[in-house]
């Protein structure tokens, strides 16, 4: 199904708008969720992913990595939380506590093919504030996919990395 009549659209609305709307354009995602059984084994997973950058959330601790070297878990920083992560590929991870006391790894993966998993949605980019911690804002591509009843809804939003520059 094809979302290029609906980006038009709003492409015509954006430019004809007194108001900033964020650019909107076709894509499609592949979204791969896989339970880790504990935090340890997240931590495992989430490193062998090799991410370029994210932030990371322990117990008693929050970082953020931006040059493809994930911190070291300190014993004082206590268990993985939950993580944001993006590789060189374009991908995007999640961890998030599944609460039965393991976390769920979340996989985003843009691509142009159909596969298993994949969803055709309209996408546009956002930047958010940081805190002092990171090295610049953060920068998100939202995922929207088209529902009957709804309209477009966010299904996704996967972590891009951090801006350098100022957010407006």
């Amino acid at each position: 199904m094809s979302l290029q009549p609906l980006a038009d659209a709003y492409a015509r609305v954006r430019s004809a708008g007194n108001f900033e709307l964020p650019a909107m354009a076709p894509a499609r995602l592949a979204v791969e969720p896989r339970t880790i059984d504990d935090a340890a084994g997240g931590w495992a997973a989430l490193a062998a992913l090799g991410p370029l950058a994210g932030w990371l959330q322990f117990q008693s601790h929050i970082c953020c990595f931006a040059d493809g070297t994930l911190p070291e878990p300190q014993s004082d920083w206590g268990v993985l939380l939950a993580a944001e992560a993006c590789d060189t590929a374009g991908r995007s991870y999640q961890v998030r506590q599944d609460g039965d006391g393991g976390l769920l790894l979340v996989t985003a993966t843009p691509g142009t093919a159909d596969g298993p998993g994949t969803r055709h949605c309209l996408t546009d980019e956002v930047r958010h504030l940081a805190t002092a911690r990171a090295p610049g804002p953060l920068r998100y591509r939202r995922y929207w996919a088209r529902d009957p009843d709804m309209g477009l809804v966010p299904v996704f939003a996967a972590f891009e990395g951090f801006d350098r520059t100022e957010v407006r």
